[in-house]
């Protein structure tokens, strides 16, 4: 981790904790867990051209144990919500954008493709701690701006509801704020099920002992080879 990756996320410790979450340092993300759900928000840094910005903020929310067994049958977890931020304010929603941490004469210097000049820069010329606090401040601002907090409420107030899950298969033209369904795709054909996204919601299913629908059944039967073995692991199918 570079120093002023650790600087940032010293400067936005306060503001996290205020919230009961957590630093995890090794993946530069603020945690806070609530009956079983894991709220988190992560920091992507990039540090190509030898100097380091924050390209990205992800919010998400999680089932802890649900996440576990995604990652054991489909190499990766699934959030049950998630947001991201860009740096370059692609949304007009936004009054802010992300802005970088290093100086003008550090950016000049690696224009130029000197890196030897680059690294003989001394940390605070470099990365003016002023800058590392604005970026930090305006960080912030936009969490609160897009209101991850009171979707993070709102998600575990949902959560609570099981039956919102079952939204998701019985209607294919179900999409969220976004114009987005994970469980649907759109081809050729018309609406097609989205076997990764399906394969998540029947963990839930699972997990919630829920008895499988009439619909459920017949998705299940035009499922995969490949999906029925992921769901053997799991013992579902």
């Amino acid at each position: 981790m570079s120093p002023a990756t650790e600087n940032l996320l010293k400067e936005l410790t306060p503001f996290f904790e205020e919230k009961d979450f957590k630093l995890l340092k090794s993946k530069s993300s603020f945690v806070k867990s609530n009956d079983g759900l894991e709220f988190k928000i992560i920091i992507k840094f990039d540090g190509r051209g030898g100097l380091t910005m924050v390209d990205w903020l992800f919010a998400e929310v999680t089932i802890v144990d649900v996440a576990k067994i995604c990652k054991k049958t489909m190499g990766f977890t699934i959030p049950i919500w998630f947001e991201k931020i860009s740096c370059f304010n692609e949304d007009e929603t936004m009054s802010l954008q992300i802005p970088t941490m290093y100086s003008r004469k550090a950016l000049d210097i690696a224009n130029d493709m000197n890196l030897k000049k680059l690294g003989e820069l001394p940390f605070h010329e470099k990365y003016p701690p002023e800058r590392i606090i604005n970026c930090a401040r305006v960080i912030e601002k936009l969490l609160i701006e897009k209101n991850v907090f009171q979707n993070f409420e709102t998600e575990y107030n949902l959560f609570q509801e099981y039956e919102k899950y079952d939204d998701f298969l019985r209607n294919p033209k179900h999409t969220d704020k976004n114009g987005y369904n994970a469980m649907y795709f759109e081809d050729e054909n018309g609406f097609s099920l989205n076997e990764v996204y399906f394969t998540y919601f029947l963990i839930l299913l699972n997990k919630f002992k829920i008895p499988h629908s009439d619909l459920v059944k017949t998705q299940l039967a035009k499922l995969s080879d490949d999906t029925k073995r992921r769901l053997q692991k799991i013992n579902i199918w």
